[in-house]
Parts: C-alpha cells; structure tokens; sequence
C-alpha cells in the first residue's frame, strides 16, 4: 500500500530548504488499513545520500540531532473548536449548520502572530464528537505557507475520525488540499472586490463517503457584533463561521443574516462599462411597490416565460395568472396573483452521456416526489397527478401547477384604490388593450394575373396545420394555382342527397359510439333500449296523470258507492299500466310484443347487460 503523505512524516533533508514541503518517504514501513493513527516510523540510514563526505558515515540518529539543533523549532500546534447555532434555518449554503446529515470542518488560515513562537491553528466544527486534545507536528518555520497548514490541518482531521478508511484518505488526501487552496484563493478574490455587486461565494465545498457527508471550507468568521441581554456584560463579536462571502467584506452566520440582508445589502444595483457607471434613464426602485407593479405589467401584457433546465433535460412556460373575483370572495384566498407552470417537455442533450445523466437526475426526482407514505398502489396515476399537484412538481405535458404569489394580498379589499400599487382589479390601473380584427378582404392590394380572378377565395384559407394563409403571399398564390390545375368537383343534388345522407349515418354512428356504454348494453340493441325507455317514461307520466285524477276525485267525492266506484277503476287502472310496462319491444320492428313472447336478446348482450 503506498504510504499516506502525513504531515507529521518529516525528517530535514540536508540538501533540500527546510521550508518546502517534505516529500513523501518511499522507504517506510508498510502500515495496516485501520481507522486509528499509526505511529511514525523513521526511514533507514539508506535514505540519506551516500556521498564521499565522512559526515553521511556518521550514524543517523547522532546524525538527526547535530543537523536539528542548530534549527529554530516553531512548533504548530492543531486543535479542533466548537460552535453551535439555534436559528431553525439550515437549507441552502446554510446547511453546514446542520449536525443529523453532515458534519462541517472549517480550517483556519489566518494571519500568523509575528510575536510567539508557537503557531496554534484551529478546525472549526460542529461535531461534538471531536475531541479537543492538541497535537504538534514538526515545523522549522515561523511562517509555513497555506499548502503546509493545511495538510497539517487535514492529518489531524484524518486521525481523530472514525469513518473514512486509510484507503479513502491516501486517495483524497491531494484532492481535499488542493480543493482547499482553491476555495481560499476564490474567497480571497470575492472578499476583496469592490465592485458593487449582491453575487455570493461559498467558502465550502462538501465531500460525500457511502451516507456520511463532510462539508469542508475556510474558516472565515461572522464578525458582526451580538448585543449583550445584560447591561452589565460587554458585546461580543460573533465568531460563527460564514457560508458565504460578498464583496467588500461582507458575510453573515445564519444567526445575523436576517439584519445582514436587511442593512447590507445593495440596491439599485447598475451596470458598470469601461469603469464608468452607466445611467439609467428610468432607474428602478427595489421596494415593493415598483415590484408589484411590475408583476402587474406582467400580466398585463401576458407574458410568458420558457424555463430550461440542463441539468435534468427539461423544460416548461412559466406565466402569471390574476385571481378571479369569485376566487378571492368566496374561496377565502386573498392572494393577488398565481403563477402558471404548463407546457413540460423532456429535451436531453444530444450528447448520449449528458442525457443519460439528465435522464438518470429527473428519475431521481420523480422517486423523491412520489415515494412517499401517502402511495396508493391502486391508483398510481391519480396518485401521482394529487401528489404533484401538493409539491408543485412538473411531469406530464398535459399537466399544469398553480403556485401562488404570496407577498401581494387583498388585505383591504378587491376595488380598494390606495394599495400603493396597480392591482388587477382597480379600474384606474387596470389598461387593456381593445384587440379588434380587421374585416377580411379576400382580394389583396395588388396585381393579380387573369387566370387567377375566378379562383380567388371568397373565405379565409388555411393550411392543414391551422396556419392563416395572407392573401397575396406566395403560399396563397400556390394555392389558387393548385386549385385552378385540379378544379374541385360540381356539386350536384344527387351529391348533395348523399352528403346529407353520409353525415346523418356519421352522426349516428357518433352516437352510437358515446351514448352505448351509457345504456350498459350493445349496439346492436341500443335504439331498442333507447326506445323502451322513452316508452316507459310516457307510461309512467300516463299513470302518475292518470292517478292523480283519480286520487282527486276520490278526495272530493262524499259518496261511498261512488268511492268504491273510484277504487275498482283505479285497480283495473293500475292492472292495465303493469301490462304495459312488461311487454317486450322487437329489436327489428321497435314494436311491442305480446305478454308471452320469449326475449331476443342475444347471449352477448346478455353478458354485457
């Protein structure tokens, strides 16, 4: 196994600068794939150059002590430190705050004190786990660079935990340092700009090993001021790692970002060319109410969006819908605007190993939407759209999500006229176009050939896709020129009696094909169905007329021979309407059959009934 590049491994070379960093020993022990720190094994006398001197003869480690004493020793000491944040709020760069998924170490690369001789570095972290013993390595320098600190740094995160394996640390050892010197030369640049701009650069990046997360970065601390709740006690700086920086040197923790992007941050934000700012001559106010009007003119001019995205190979419109009043009044939802997301495509990359990617990434994204505790396996589909539909997720072309605007409210009602803003529904604000259409002239303004007067359309053309064809374009022309080379037929009244007859059979077999399944029985049987229900609807308003004479005779008569009377007629009534109601209806004929005639319907319709 090739030896981890420790950088506690250091033994001085008397022909190399004490000040570079040691390179690694090829000679040493082979060491056991364990989790916890090996101990350092000095290289063999057969390291050391054999050169003609007398001096090289000379025992190594006699030779070690003579060569390290005249040597000032600095020592570097490493230690890790603590912090905690309360604020709920660890979503985005944020999430280095959190302590269930991922653990954050921020290493410290500051300014060394010029007045001590012993260099003490930090690791800032949020892994209570850590213990805050000190450990010293070999340094022979009062200012060792950044590329030596942080592999110091690195060799003592790698020996106080317990998960990453001695394989995973030789192999990302260079990467996680390189990676480190990287992000301090970024956040170097971003932190000392002065160009007026909001543009934020992390100061981590994280580093993933089966489920653990590492989030690892440059410590640079919050240093804003945290007022004391005592009057007694002095206000202290915050010491909270930053996740981000800006220019000019601002940065905030997670605890002081809601007053950071309250006080600090820039507005009216313009265009710098040549190093000159350049004027706007409508400059735009940041408040909310030049925002809300310019949502307004949005909608107003009913704009649309098209959203890409590369990294899952889809796309979708984006548009701004108003809330109509009868929303607002009667669903108690007093939010302004909502906004549209509809038209979904799948457009992956035409290089096959992007869009395996972008495929494999919006699979990943389905799973994570609809694998959730609420899944009805019967119902997949309905399912899916209802979930969808809660998180606002896009997965059909059919489908569409309203998403609500939430910072804009009728809070005083739909017509009150001093919101501050142009609303939707105030009349004084509310400017609509008048869309008119002008009246079509078939004959457009210009020299037409002689062979074409007869044939020119008196009607709106259009192609087979539903695409208006200007008169006087050369699509029109080619099609006047295609009807005057294949004439359409003359109409005859034996054609016009087929057409008729043709479209009364589509018609019925339109209805046949909608209005069966609603029967519950086959075609062949459906009038038959159609028109023993008609019947049964006439006899039973015949009876319920029919009784209701009678039932109000009965009422009104005070004669008991004559109540007796009604009573024998509404019987024989009733026997002659029961009669009716069990007769059968031909299949062919539509006529009714006798009271003991067998069924005709067939074993399918049977079935199917």
């Amino acid at each position: 196994m090739e030896y981890f590049p420790r950088a506690d491994d250091y033994v001085s070379d008397y022909n190399l600068d004490n000040n570079t960093f040691p390179d690694l020993i090829p000679n040493a022990i082979k060491q056991n794939d364990s989790l916890t720190k090996d101990n350092i094994s000095l290289p063999s006398s057969t390291h050391l150059s054999s050169s003609g001197s007398s001096y090289y003869h000379k025992p190594l480690v006699k030779s070690f002590s003579s060569s390290t004493s005249s040597v000032r020793k600095t020592p570097l000491k490493v230690s890790f430190s603590k912090f905690h944040v309360t604020r709920s709020n660890r979503a985005g760069y944020n999430k280095i705050y959190e302590i269930r998924r991922s653990k954050s170490y921020f290493f410290e690369l500051g300014d060394l004190p010029k007045d001590t001789n012993e260099i003490h570095l930090r690791i800032y972290t949020n892994d209570y786990h850590m213990k805050n013993t000190q450990n010293s390595y070999r340094n022979t320098s009062t200012t060792p660079n950044d590329r030596y600190r942080i592999s110091c740094m690195l060799t003592h995160f790698f020996s106080s935990q317990r998960v990453l394996p001695r394989k995973i640390q030789q192999k990302y050892f260079s990467l996680i340092r390189d990676k480190l010197l990287a992000r301090k030369e970024m956040i170097s640049s971003r932190d000392n700009s002065t160009r007026e701009r909001n543009i934020t650069t992390k100061t981590f990046f994280y580093f993933t090993y089966k489920k653990y997360r590492f989030h690892f970065g440059i410590y640079i601390p919050c240093h804003h001021e945290d007022v004391s709740s005592l009057p007694s006690l002095p206000n202290r700086i915050c010491t909270v790692p930053s996740p981000f920086v800006m220019s000019k040197g601002r940065r905030a923790c997670v605890s002081h970002q809601p007053s950071f992007f309250k006080n600090n941050i820039l507005h009216n934000v313009r265009n710098v060319q040549n190093g000159k700012q350049r004027e706007h001559p409508n400059a735009f106010l940041n408040d909310k109410s030049s925002h809300a009007n310019l949502l307004f003119n949005k909608w107003n001019r009913r704009e649309k969006k098209q959203v890409h995205s590369q990294r899952l190979g889809i796309s979708y419109m984006e548009s701004l819908h108003a809330r109509n009043k009868g929303a607002v009044l009667q669903g108690h939802n007093k939010f302004m605007y909502r906004k549209r997301f509809d038209n979904f495509q799948i457009e992956q990359s035409k290089n096959a190993r992007t869009a395996k990617r972008q495929d494999i990434r919006h699979q990943r994204s389905c799973r994570r939407i609809f694998n959730r505790k609420e899944h009805n396996r019967e119902d997949t589909m309905r399912h899916r759209l209802i979930t969808a539909q809660r998180y606002r997720f896009l997965f059909l072309n059919s489908q569409y999500v309203n998403k609500p605007i939430k910072h804009l409210r009728y809070s005083r009602g739909l017509e009150y006229p001093d919101y501050g803003f142009y609303t939707p529904y105030g009349d004084a604000y509310c400017i609509r176009p008048i869309l008119t259409a002008e009246p079509f002239n078939p004959i457009p303004d210009m020299v037409i050939p002689s062979k074409y007067r007869g044939v020119i359309p008196k009607v709106p053309v259009y192609t087979n896709s539903g695409s208006y064809i200007v008169p006087g374009s050369r699509q029109w022309f080619r099609y006047i020129d295609n009807v005057l080379q294949n004439p359409p037929p003359r109409s005859t009244r034996a054609f016009r009696r087929a057409q008729r007859a043709a479209d009364l059979q589509n018609e019925i077999q339109e209805e046949l094909r909608t209005q069966t399944p609603l029967q519950g029985t086959s075609h062949k049987r459906y009038f038959c169905r159609k028109n023993r229900k008609d019947i049964l609807t006439k006899e039973s308003n015949n009876h319920y007329d029919g009784m209701s004479d009678l039932m109000k005779q009965y009422n009104e008569s005070d004669d008991l021979e004559r109540k007796i009377a009604i009573c024998k007629e509404m019987e024989i009534f009733n026997q002659r309407a029961g009669n009716h109601t069990r007769r059968i209806i031909n299949a062919r004929t539509f006529k009714l059959l006798p009271l003991d005639a067998a069924s005709d319907t067939s074993d399918d319709t049977k079935e199917i009934e």
